[in-house]
């Protein structure tokens, strides 16, 4: 199977000081994403707030956009690799 394959990377910075990561991730699960992992970014040019999460989840789009609707900085989406 490809399910292994099926987890893809949200990049978000907390825009402001009230956010946390808590609450980024809570809302994705209530969307239906599977948190697999998340992380501090490792970019040098990205803020110390900037994070990943790494989520099982068909579509990443409506996650993204779950995320900006929160008032999350989405710094990048990294899909599903394709099997």
């Amino acid at each position: 199977g490809g399910s292994e394959d099926s987890s893809g990377r949200i990049d978000i910075e907390l825009a402001s000081p009230k956010q946390n990561l808590a609450d980024a991730v809570q809302g994705l699960e209530s969307a239906g994403a599977v948190i697999l992992g998340l992380g501090a970014s490792r970019s040098p040019a990205a803020a110390d707030r900037t994070f990943y999460v790494r989520v099982l989840a068909p579509d990443l789009t409506p996650l993204a956009e779950l995320l900006r609707k929160k008032g999350y900085a989405v710094r990048a989406v990294h899909p599903p690799q394709a099997a």
